[in-house]
């Protein structure tokens, strides 16, 4: 079995040899392929790559027009030949332990969703995520969205799983290009089309946070917009069981406080403020705690103060100030 490691690859010449050797440095008991994908870099990214894939046959170098992290995603994709793939990002590292190597030889269900950790690179300091529960679901997409939703362990991201890539590719999964958030609207379409999933309460992974020239660490308009669309389009997707369509809308509905969160008077139109009211119906589906917290805060305090509190929360949060 191959397992196909898919980076793309942005300017962050600083990062990208740290994540690349710690793939390397797994020493790795399992057929793999690395691919970089170079997005039009305009810094000494390029010359990483080569220079990689020059030591190592088995490190493969794709350079490409800038077209933005999904438009690289969906290239590694279409060019890998494993028949899992896992996305890292380039200003990531994997962690170095046993765990993995253990997870890629004993790969079968569609998808294997691991722990990551939080790394603030401003403080030089780590912020573990919430456990998962262990297990094994088959044919089991309610239980697992239930338990994940509830146990606030739903993860949107790309790099915490390992994808059979044909469920990837005979489902038409990939990313959308120009969207801000396009994890959030992948995983989503994810989660539909799989039917077997094991988590695995082991931390493989580190995702850098607050990184300078991060797209991440600025909310502009176009963020917003892209917020809005995501929710729009999964509030009105035609669910073919209600129940999913219900355990989506509370996932949905934490989705909405973080945009409510994020929203100032900078970065949202009016247009966008009545599109983004229009969803407050989302706040009943309170299945996540953080949801439950929003609620809770609103009807002590009231909508504008509680506004407020949430934006210092989120603004804490994403300092690794307090937990996530």
């Amino acid at each position: 079995m191959k397992i196909s490691f898919i980076i793309p690859i942005y300017n962050t010449e600083t990062y990208l040899s740290k994540c690349v050797k710690s793939i390397l440095s797994l020493n790795l008991n399992t057929n793999y392929e690395i691919i970089l994908i170079d997005d039009g870099s305009t810094d000494n990214s390029s010359k990483l790559c080569d220079d990689f894939s020059k030591k190592y046959s088995f490190i493969k170098v794709f350079h490409k027009q800038n077209g933005g992290v999904s438009s690289a995603r969906n290239f590694g994709l279409n060019k890998a030949s494993g028949e899992y793939v896992y996305f890292v990002d380039s200003d990531d590292f994997l962690l170095k332990n046993k765990n993995l190597d253990t997870i890629l030889n004993n790969l079968s269900s569609d998808i294997v969703q691991f722990k990551m950790n939080y790394y603030y690179e401003k403080y030089d300091k780590y912020v573990q995520c919430n456990d998962l529960k262990e297990y094994t679901y088959i044919n089991e997409k309610e239980r697992f969205l239930y338990d994940m939703i509830c146990s606030n362990t739903l993860s949107v991201s790309p790099c915490d799983k390992i994808i059979n890539r044909n469920i990837l590719i005979k489902n038409n999964i990939y990313f959308e290009e120009g969207l801000i958030g396009e994890d959030i609207d992948w995983s989503l379409k994810l989660y539909i089309y799989v039917n077997s999933i094991k988590t695995v309460n082991k931390e493989i992974y580190s995702y850098r946070q607050n990184r300078k020239g991060s797209i991440t660490n600025h909310i502009a308009k176009k963020n917003i917009k892209s917020i809005i669309y995501i929710i729009d389009k999964w509030v009105n997707y035609n669910y073919k069981d209600d129940r999913i369509k219900e355990l989506y809308y509370n996932y949905i509905a934490y989705q909405y406080v973080l945009l409510l969160a994020i929203t100032n008077k900078n970065n949202c139109t009016k247009k966008s403020k009545i599109q983004i009211d229009k969803f407050d119906f989302l706040l009943k589906y309170d299945l996540s705690y953080k949801v439950k917290m929003c609620n809770k805060v609103f009807s002590i305090f009231g909508r504008k103060i509680g506004l407020y509190l949430l934006k210092i929360y989120i603004r804490l949060k994403n300092n690794g100030i307090i937990k996530l």
